[in-house]
């Protein structure tokens, strides 16, 4: 135990020295007020810059919410999307938690400073809000933290939906999205609009709740939620009706704003292309038309001509393409030109006569690329700065020259004319603002109370995209007579458009799949004209004072709701003057009188994850070193995990430690791992685990069952989809005979020593993420796992293949199809067991003969066939296929949204299992014990041995309720097995955190 103690020691060594910066470079830290800034390099500027700003919308949610935070704001300032990827937090507020794990969700705020200053603060909102949400929801303190974790429910579509509600304050985009999803699914039953609309059916949900009750109706039904600990009684209490009768309203409420939006036309019968594949696209001419399209592993460059696509070529696995619609995808003459973001910074692919290069650019936040009288220009832009640059080609490569630049503005769009004028468009806080400047003189030509976007210019005419009646439409301004003129006024954003002298090209937003169109370009004079455009409901309505009036007699007085805190924002070093609840403002103003420093930052280890939680499912591994020992490895051994994770502030280390404790105190499981992702993503791993067990029905040979395990594993990333994991473990395996009798003293310990070593390539696709109306969701892995016996001089190869299929066909209809099977070869392989389920409360143990043919290694868990009794099956082959279809019928019978966890999450479920495990290479294999039996005469003076082939497949069909109370997911399965063709008696399977 001595030598373990050790090893820990040494490892929480290397995980405090080991890569000393987080990052490439240094970071500091600049603390003010209420924020602490990090950045690296010369970034200080953006802090003076963004600090007002994110002062006054922090003030604005905390007003909006009542509720102050405590202490300070973490921000990390970084310079592209990928870091900032790698820096966000990976855990975010949904549902899915398993029960008794506490999160520590969000910790910091991760800010772009190479965008426009809108999208600063969108983001900046965007993040704050889950921020506040879940220190006002879930407490601050550890203690709030853990009561309140598991206590109460949150459907899934309420803090996405606050969180996009605050961020935008149903912005025209986010009107013209939920109008295209009225229109695709309707809004007859809440629970049909497919799953990955959550966030914006909860933000039209909110929407609702503050036009028709007022500002404080969102900060109401949050009070009342953290009160009541249930979402539906907290509606009740804020309103005094059921969510039954706010789901009317709300249906009625879109309707009538709807009902008038649907009579603006749309234009039909364009090329049909797919949101979700579609990333980015150029129209070269009439029926040349190239697109960036996502695939399984990455991204390709196709071309679509008279109705045929060819693959240009595929990008690499670290390529990503410059943000959609910016010019990132452009043809100059016969040459295309690709932008995309590698490892960080920004470079170009040239494609030309049937041969790729590439070119690193030096130029950060790429906003817009543009060809003009065959020239290439690049902008950068930032908050602080906006450049841009002519790139020039030389024998070193695509050099870039700078041309034009501006201070203190965010440059959105550009574009050039013959006589040496430079028109640019940027935005202040949602309003778009078209200038030009010739030798330094500035000309304002138009200002838009919408914002902007997609500026280009042809001959005298500048053509722009505006949402100024709440969709993006067409416009074009006269540069000669300072006419402007409205082209289009569709119901549905115009995303992209090309306008030159030979077509003109729209991209028209149609949710999922979008509609190209192009058509041959109109003289100026022949444009069909609107004197107005027509501006949809919800932003035609002057603004109005609250409907309906939440009166006292039913809510929280007026003199108490708007003026309580959750808890005050109390510092320890503050004395009890300030932490009264009327002291807020002196609070407030302590906290901004502290002295601003800047500093290289300290790295800091937080705690992110906690748990408390009931646990029956071994951890790390399903290996047992000791087939007699398997029951006390079951599912039904009901314990306690204890744990706690923390991470540090630049997600690049983290450490986590566990102890499962289960009914017998002796049998225990403790798990160290230490992750760090800096370079090349690594983790540590410990596993102590100790096991007592009776071996005999006399209950006297106990033996202490112990396995000591330490690995390295790390991961490199080979695609979008792909993934190469390869894992190295030292392992000993003791087993201790007790005295419990004058035998026991007799027999010895037995101890193995192993060494593993396991490959595994991971290929997984994920179409929920990427918003489909029916997402699919499959994943396969392929493992080659070599095991050395070193006490023995022995081996085992083994090699596994599995793969799992999720397809929803509807909200309420979702199919699960799940595969495996492996093989174990060598002097001394694994054996697999077969049968039950990993989860199950109710498990028992077939007191299946293993074959002795030879001597097993380890023994692995496979469970995998309902209906049978763990061990029903086993050898050192196997295979298993399991199926299921889940319907959650309340979604069919009730329209209204539901609230409660049990009814949100049940399930009626139908499944079938298949299975066999068997020895050697066949099942007519002498090795397999399952074809024979032995019968000893009286006083064993004869054995016979008699073999009968018997069928090795087992299966079950059955059905099931499945749901989640407090976060852990229960399932009954009732299953009938089958054997030999015949159909067994019904089996109960009660299972706890099994998911599938």
């Amino acid at each position: 135990m001595k030598f373990f103690q050790k090893l820990i020691s040494f490892i929480l060594i290397l995980s405090t020295v080991s890569f000393a910066k987080a990052d490439d470079g240094e970071w500091h830290i600049h603390s003010i007020e209420d924020f602490n800034f990090f950045y690296q390099g010369e970034k200080a500027d953006f802090v003076d810059y963004l600090r007002p700003q994110f002062k006054s919308e922090l003030y604005k949610l905390q007003n909006s919410l009542n509720y102050h935070l405590n202490g300070k704001v973490d921000i990390m300032l970084v310079e592209n999307s990928r870091i900032a990827d790698q820096l966000g937090s990976e855990y975010v507020i949904k549902d899915g938690n398993q029960g008794g794990t506490l999160i520590d969700k969000i910790d910091k705020i991760v800010i772009n400073v190479y965008d426009e200053e809108s999208k600063i603060v969108s983001d900046f909102k965007s993040q704050l809000v889950l921020l506040i949400l879940q220190e006002m929801i879930y407490g601050s303190t550890f203690q709030d933290r853990v009561k309140s974790a598991n206590l109460f429910y949150l459907p899934s579509w309420v803090i996405p939906g606050i969180t996009l509600y605050l961020r935008d304050q149903w912005s025209p985009e986010l009107d013209n999205r939920w109008r295209l999803v009225y229109e695709r699914y309707g809004i007859e039953n809440f629970s049909a609009v497919p799953d990955e609309y959550d966030a914006i059916k909860g933000a039209s949900f909110w929407k609702f709740l503050t036009d028709e009750y007022g500002e404080s109706a969102i900060s109401t039904v949050l009070y009342m939620t953290r009160l009541t600990r249930k979402f539906n009684s907290a509606l009740y209490f804020s309103f005094q009706k059921t969510s039954f009768e706010l789901f009317k309203e709300w249906r009625e409420y879109y309707h009538t704003a709807y009902l008038f939006d649907q009579q603006k036309r749309m234009p039909v019968n364009g090329i049909l292309l797919s949101d979700q594949k579609t990333h980015d696209l150029y129209v070269a001419g009439e029926h040349e038309l190239y697109t960036v399209d996502r695939h399984l592993d990455g991204y390709a460059l196709t071309l679509h001509e008279h109705e045929k696509t060819k693959t240009i070529f595929n990008y690499k696995k670290e390529d990503l393409p410059l943000a959609g619609f910016k010019g990132g995808l452009i043809k100059q003459a016969d040459v295309l030109y690709s932008f995309v973001l590698k490892n960080g910074e920004y470079g170009v692919y040239k494609y030309h006569s049937g041969k790729l290069k590439y070119y690193q650019l030096k130029i950060p936040g790429i906003e817009k690329v543009w060809v003009q009288n065959d020239q290439l220009y690049v902008l950068s832009s930032s908050v602080l700065k906006s450049t841009v640059f002519a790139i020039k080609e030389t024998k070193a490569g695509l050099e870039p020259q700078k041309l034009f630049e501006k201070s203190d503005v965010f440059i959105r769009d550009f574009a050039f004319s013959d006589h040496g004028a430079i028109y640019f468009l940027h935005s202040q806080m949602a309003k778009g603002v078209l200038v030009s400047e010739v030798e330094g003189i500035q000309d304002t030509l138009l200002k838009m109370n919408g914002n902007i976007r997609q500026m280009i210019k042809v001959d005298k005419l500048l053509y722009f995209n505006c949402n100024l009646n709440g969709v993006y439409n067409g416009m074009v301004l006269n540069l000669e007579t300072g006419e402007l003129v409205y082209l289009t006024d569709y119901r549905a954003d115009i995303l992209y458009h090309q306008v030159n002298e030979k077509f003109l090209a729209e991209y028209v937003s149609n949710l999922g799949e979008s509609s190209l169109f192009i058509t041959e370009s109109i003289p100026y004079d022949e444009y069909f004209r609107y004197d107005t455009l027509i501006p949809t409901y919800l932003f035609s309505r002057s603004s109005k004072e609250t409907s309906k009036v939440i009166t006292d007699e039913y809510v929280i007085s007026e003199d108490s709701l708007p003026d309580y805190i959750f808890q005050s924002p109390v510092p320890p070093e503050m004395d009890f003057t300030l932490s009264n609840y009327d002291s807020l403002k002196q609070v407030a103003d302590y906290l901004n009188n502290q002295n601003a420093t800047i500093s290289i930052s300290p790295e800091l280890y937080r705690p992110k994850l906690f748990y408390f939680q009931f646990y029956n499912e071994l951890p790390v591994t399903r290996d047992v070193p000791f087939g007699t020992a398997i029951p006390s490895y079951g599912p039904n051994q009901l314990g306690v995990r204890l744990g706690a994770g923390f991470e540090n502030q630049f997600n690049t280390k983290k450490i986590e430690l566990s102890y499962y404790g289960f009914r017998i105190w002796t049998n225990r499981d403790v798990v160290f791992k230490y992750t760090n992702t800096a370079k090349l993503p690594f983790s540590i791993r410990f596993l102590h685990r100790q096991r007592l067990s009776f071996e005999s029905r006399s209950r006297t040979d106990l033996f202490k069952n112990g396995t000591n395990l330490i690995g390295l594993n790390w991961r490199v990333l080979a695609g979008n989809s792909w993934r190469v994991n390869h894992d190295i473990a030292a392992r000993l395996d003791i087993r201790n005979p007790l005295v419990t009798d004058d035998e026991n003293l007799q027999q010895e310990s037995e101890q193995k020593y192993f060494l593993q070593n396991r490959l595994n390539f991971h290929f997984g696709v994920n179409q929920a993420e990427q918003g489909r109306p029916q997402p699919l969701i499959f994943s396969s892995d392929l493992s080659v796992e070599p095991l050395y016996d070193l006490s023995n001089q022995k081996y085992a190869l083994t090699t596994s293949l599995s793969a799992q299929l999720e397809k929803t066909f509807r909200p309420w209809f979702h199919m699960f199809v799940r595969g495996s099977a492996g093989n174990s070869v060598g002097t001394q392989p694994l054996f697999f067991v077969l049968g039950g389920t990993s989860a199950d409360l109710l498990a028992n143990f077939e007191n299946r003969e293993f074959s002795s043919y030879k001597p097993a290694s380890l023994y692995r868990m496979i469970y995998g066939v309902r209906g049978f009794p763990i061990n029903y099956r086993n050898g050192n082959t196997y295979g298993v296929l399991n199926a299921e279809l889940r319907f959650k019928f309340l979604e069919l019978v009730y329209k209204r949204p539901i609230v409660s966890e049990l009814f949100d999450h049940l399930q009626f479920v139908v499944f079938g299992d298949i299975g066999s495990s068997m020895y050697g290479t066949s099942i007519l294999d002498p090795a397999n014990a399952l074809n024979s039996r032995t019968f000893d005469s009286r006083g064993s003076s004869l054995t016979i041995e008699v073999r009968n082939i018997k069928n090795p497949m087992i299966g079950c069909i059955g059905w099931g309720l499945h749901t989640k109370i407090y976060s852990y997911t229960l399932r009954a399965d009732l299953a009938y097995g089958i054997e030999n063709s015949s159909l067994q008696k019904s089996m109960l399977h009660l299972s706890l955190g099994y998911g599938f």
